[in-house]
């Protein structure tokens, strides 16, 4: 029985869904120092996926296909839509903020963070502390940041372990948010790879 196109776009909607999981486990859970070896094991990491997802496709479709041809598509897909977008976020991280207040918030608004800042700020005030968050960003500038908040809101100075440990969920919301960006790209780059493979071009 032949394989409808719904069909064949739910397996790659499926697939798709997977590369993103595991887009943002590598960014939570691999702490890597330099951004080069940390962009570049995702770049092959995206590259394998995207290449065994047109592979994939392909097969289910039942037609026959060069596999090094679903490789060499997704390389160069990859290469020019992927590749461009991490030195960008490399280079201008600002153009991520949207991401970090968005997404990135959601994955570190919780209970954890909301305990913490109100071991910095005075609890019991009508007020979202964790909100606060989202005008801290991952540039070496959150101490300067608490520095100009309004002494009346601040409980006492953060400890140096509190620091540290606020440092963290700002640094998870910019990998977060930066997780986030890249898998758009790799929407992108993927349906470069998934339209041609739908309608047969090679």
């Amino acid at each position: 029985m032949a394989t409808t196109t719904s069909e064949i776009i739910g397996i790659y909607t499926g697939l798709l869904l997977f590369l993103f999981v595991v887009i943002f486990v590598y960014y939570y859970y691999f702490k890597i120092e330099s951004a080069l070896t940390r962009n570049g094991i995702l770049v092959v990491l995206i590259w394998l996926i995207t290449s065994s997802i047109t592979i994939v496709i392909k097969s289910t479709i039942g037609k026959e296909f060069n596999v090094g041809s679903a490789f060499l598509l997704n390389l160069f897909s990859v290469g020019v839509i992927v590749v461009p977008l991490l030195f960008i976020l490399y280079m201008f991280p600002i153009i991520g903020r949207a991401f970090e207040n968005t997404i990135g918030y959601f994955f570190i608004n919780n209970d954890e963070l909301r305990a913490l800042m109100t071991t910095i700020f005075k609890p019991g005030a009508p007020y979202d502390y964790n909100v606060l968050v989202t005008q801290m960003f991952d540039d070496g500038s959150l101490q300067t940041y608490l520095d100009t908040i309004s002494l009346e809101k601040q409980e006492n100075q953060p400890t140096e372990e509190n620091l540290k440990s606020l440092q963290e969920f700002v640094g998870r919301k910019h990998t977060m948010s930066e997780a986030a960006f890249v898998s758009l790209g790799t929407i992108v780059a993927s349906l470069i790879c998934f339209l041609p493979v739908v309608y047969q071009l090679f």
